[in-house]
């Protein structure tokens, strides 16, 4: 019986087919090669996906790579990954690097290893196992981590191993100063970590953090909670949401509302709810719909249901956040739903003075124009913010303030004692 060992032992390659960390990386990163053209990589070609794909420690992969790229054999770039907020960067085989992998897949198809087979065991090539339609890196794992091999489980597609937790973001807010909000951040924290289904609404005005504070609320409850952020455009209809939840489920391997969706464009959107409210049961996920007030009617039935849901006790963490001159017809919740204790409502009031004078970056602005400006922007970090950075553009856009307004708070947060 041959056996290639190309390094000495390694967890789960521990019998007949022995790997370094590079040649499973070459054999890993064939498997992707038809994701190469992709707009959006899967989470398989990141450094932690290469990890959890050929069982080795994240902290050795950027070394492996790194050597590889090195060799002429691994390209790496910047991408977006599904599920992943910011680009990452992922990892392809160049040219040469395809070639070696086959070179080496070659190599082990040649390999016999002993196979149980009825009563007795036999020598067969890997080649001979695998047959052509199977996952090549999958059946070297199984073959490399038994001394017998049992040929009718070698290959098996076995349930993708999911993180503990999910977490799916359509856009992340800016990462700025955040000042002054621990009583908020203290109710988020007490709201998500209940077993009771609520709601939680964040109104403000533009600049007031709402994003953010939600975002950092967020933070305190992620390492036990699956997460779903979806910031509201414009031009948004229902599909794009229900898309996402249903992609959010499936993360979680609960895959009934993505194949419900791919079959038409239609869809019921009490069964679709109905079905919603079954697969999140038990699953402790919080569900986040940032700048509500771009709501068009379809997202406001939509999140109607969902609080719907919650009043009759569906297992749903809503967290919506939204700009306090949204419509009252547009409200997915009454004051009625907040009196019964469905849910919570934080209002974001300004930042006092010490707060505010950091933000301007001013620490000598006399305490009279200190308090000019806050009357007049009512001490809402965003606008602080802009006008620190003299972003007369983003004010115009976003606020009610003229431009003769403008340039008096630009000459006021200017001056100094």
């Amino acid at each position: 019986m041959m056996t290639i060992q190309i390094s000495p032992p390694m967890a789960a390659f521990e019998h007949h087919i022995k790997l370094t960390y590079s040649e499973r990386v070459l054999l890993y990163l064939l498997e992707y090669e038809r994701f190469r053209e992709r707009h959006t990589y899967p989470f398989g070609v990141t450094q932690k996906g290469i990890a959890e794909g050929i069982d080795i420690l994240p902290a050795h992969v950027p070394r492996t790579v790194k050597k590889l790229i090195g060799e002429g054999l691994v390209e790496e770039r910047f991408g977006r990954v599904e599920g992943i907020p910011r680009k990452v960067r992922v990892y392809f085989l160049t040219p040469d690097g395809v070639g070696k992998a086959n070179m080496l897949k070659k190599k082990i198809l040649a390999v016999k290893v002993p196979v149980k087979e009825g009563s007795g065991i036999v020598e067969k090539s890997v080649e001979e196992i695998l047959g052509p339609s199977r996952n090549f890196f999958t059946a070297v794992k199984s073959i490399s981590s038994a001394e017998i091999v049992d040929a009718s489980r070698i290959g098996e597609q076995p349930e993708p191993k999911l993180k503990r937790y999910v977490e799916l973001w359509y856009s992340v807010p800016e990462a700025r100063e955040f000042y002054n909000r621990d009583e908020e951040l203290a109710i988020i924290e007490s709201v998500l970590n209940s077993s009771k289904p609520r709601f939680i609404s964040i109104t403000g005005p533009w600049g007031a953090g709402k994003s953010l504070l939600a975002y950092r609320g967020l933070e305190r409850v992620k390492k036990n909670s699956n997460i779903f952020w979806y910031t509201l455009r414009k031009n948004d209809t229902g599909w794009h949401l229900l898309s996402g939840l249903a992609k959010f489920l499936a993360e979680m391997g609960k895959k009934t509302l993505e194949d419900l969706l791919s079959g038409s464009r239609e869809i019921d959107l009490e069964e679709f709810l109905r079905i919603f409210c079954i697969e999140i049961e038990h699953t402790r996920s919080v569900i986040v719909i940032d700048d509500y007030q771009h709501a068009n009617d379809e997202i406001v039935d939509i999140l109607s249901s969902m609080i719907k849901g919650i009043r009759s006790g569906s297992r749903i963490k809503l967290v919506l956040t939204m700009r306090s001159d949204t419509p009252a017809y547009m409200w997915c919740y009454s004051a009625k739903d907040i009196e019964e204790g469905h849910g919570v409502e934080i209002r974001l009031q300004g930042l006092e003075e010490p707060d505010a004078r950091k933000i301007l970056k001013n620490e000598k602005i006399s305490e009279e124009n200190l308090r000019k400006i806050l009357m007049l922007t009512k001490g809402m970090p965003g606008i602080l913010k802009a006008l620190a950075e003299n972003n007369e553009r983003i004010l115009l856009e976003n606020t009610r303030f003229t431009p003769e307004e403008l340039r008096l708070l630009m000459f006021l947060k200017d001056t100094t004692e």
